[in-house]
């Protein structure tokens, strides 16, 4: 195919704090270079009439998510273009970054259904990755699933069991389905673990990190809890890093149910505090400086949205990753991809994404909520030497050689390329 593909995203966008936000980058990003494309562009999902700024890709136009007249204009927007583009002999294709909460899908206002009704009734190439898969759906949520089954050509699933639950739940036919990986960005950092250490101030620590957005679903009060165990039992050198500043939305209804945008991030220092791990939080953009001043602290905050070179090299530098999370039925984990593409092992909660990565040999599955659990999974981490670690982690090395964006993006546009190539036959 020539240099004739207009790609189109409908997400959040960067800078909005969003993990969704920070795939739809790399993925455009990812595909820049790609030389079937022509042009990239965003449909930007915001939750309020404000200008943002994409950092890769033009925003076509902002979609506010909880009015629907907005995505009744995106949709206007999206027909109009694609058929100026198809008079100049320009293919286009959408890809959806669907999820729940961004589409605003309540009873009134179910606005991945309507989107692809449009493009289904004005046949545009279209692909739904799906970032949330419900074993357990509402009825609503149920419902809305199903239409998107109808109306998409294809779904990409970020896990094998994604494919499972879609045919099983939501009786999804087979050939309407496809699993490529979670990318993962490819960023030169040459320092090694040792180096980045001593480097910030933490040489001779075995260093323990949970990164990413915070909110009471993320269960870090559980490894922390299993942290105050050890060190009464006379664990020494061992620090655990939490990195990431509070997800936006868990600010605003912390803020309404207990008047404080930050109450869940207090409780974890207060706990911290009470069981004897003098807890230090930052809040600037100075991370690796401040992780200087830290040597008679076990626990570490660091209260900042993280870049994704500053995302991998904390994962660099750890020994291993602790992902917490509460919700059985995570289908789909950034955190957990970037542990495996930087050649880390963590310790997981059992959801879905967990446990296709386990069956691959990667991570330590635990139980939720239960910090005795976690306790006997970081023992047993810690009582091996150096050369065993480093044997452990050929798993998440090896994984993580397959899910290099470069490769992943090239995947999901060879994908669109052939269902525009059906539809013109």
């Amino acid at each position: 195919m020539p240099k004739n593909l207009y790609i189109g995203a409908i997400s959040t966008v960067l800078p909005r704090e969003c993990g969704i936000a920070t795939f739809n980058d790399d993925f455009l990003e990812s595909i820049g270079g790609d030389s079937r494309i022509f042009k990239t562009g965003s449909y930007s999902i915001i939750r309020n009439p404000l200008n943002y700024q994409a950092t890769t890709s033009p925003v076509e136009m902002e979609i506010e998510q909880n009015n629907p007249d907005s995505w009744k204009e995106a949709l206007e927007d999206i027909i109009k273009k694609t058929k100026e583009r198809k008079k100049q002999g320009i293919e286009t294709g959408f890809f959806i970054e669907h999820e729940y909460g961004i589409f605003k899908e309540n009873v009134r206002n179910e606005a991945a259904t309507k989107l692809l009704r449009g493009f289904f009734n004005n046949d545009i190439p279209n692909i739904t990755i799906a970032h949330t898969i419900l074993k357990e759906p509402k009825k609503n949520q149920e419902r809305i699933m199903r239409n998107i089954i109808k109306y998409t050509n294809q779904i990409i699933c970020l896990t094998p069991s994604a494919v499972d639950i879609l045919r099983e739940i939501y009786d999804a036919p087979r050939e309407k389905l496809i699993h490529i990986p979670h990318g993962i960005p490819k960023l030169n950092i040459p320092e090694k673990r040792d180096e980045l250490k001593k480097n910030f101030g933490l040489e001779g620590k075995t260093v323990i990190s949970t990164l990413g957005f915070i909110s009471n679903r993320k269960g870090i009060e559980y490894p922390i809890e299993a942290f105050s165990t050890l060190k009464k039992e006379g664990e020494k050198d061992l620090v655990y890093i939490v990195a990431g500043t509070t997800h936006p939305e868990a600010k605003r209804l912390q803020k309404e149910k207990f008047g404080d945008e930050e109450h869940y991030r207090n409780f974890l220092i207060n706990s911290a505090e009470k069981l004897g791990l003098n807890p230090i939080q930052f809040d600037n953009d100075n991370i690796f400086e401040n992780l200087h001043n830290t040597k008679d602290n076990t626990v570490i905050f660091l209260n900042k949205f993280l870049e994704s070179y500053e995302f991998l090299k904390i994962m660099k530098m750890s020994d291993l990753g602790i992902v917490p999370n509460l919700s059985p039925q995570q289908i789909s984990s950034g955190q957990i991809a970037y542990w495996v593409g930087m050649g880390r092992q963590y310790i997981a909660t059992a959801s879905p994404y967990a446990k296709d990565m386990e069956n691959e040999g990667v991570g330590f599955l635990v139980d939720f909520k239960d910090s005795n659990v976690i306790y006997k999974s970081l023992k047993f981490f810690l009582k091996h030497s150096d050369k065993e670690r480093k044997t452990l982690e050929l798993a998440p090395i090896c994984k993580g050689a397959t899910m290099y964006w470069e490769d992943v993006g090239k995947n999901y546009i060879n994908v669109m390329e052939r269902i525009i190539q059906y539809k013109n036959e």
